[in-house]
């Protein structure tokens, strides 16, 4: 089965050391939004909760490929 081209371009973005993850900035070179606006969309369950690692916050890279997959889906 073929990788979705989403997740070509996450792991073109994001090869940070933690295999998987994304700091917010990597999450807002794929969506262009403010830093505020994504953690507005975090807080109103709109964008998927980041995970806390060493005090940092992640966002798992398959729940932002899924997440934008579904907005990609709802926009059609």
């Amino acid at each position: 089965m073929e990788k979705p081209p989403e997740m070509t371009d996450l792991q073109a973005v994001a090869p940070q050391a933690i295999i998987g993850k994304m700091t917010s900035r990597d999450v807002r070179k794929l969506v262009p939004i403010s830093d505020v606006t994504l953690w507005r969309w975090v807080r109103d369950g709109i964008f998927p909760q980041p995970e806390k690692i060493n005090g940092r916050k992640y966002w798992r890279q398959d729940a932002v490929a899924e997440w934008m997959n579904r907005s990609q889906a709802n926009a059609a």
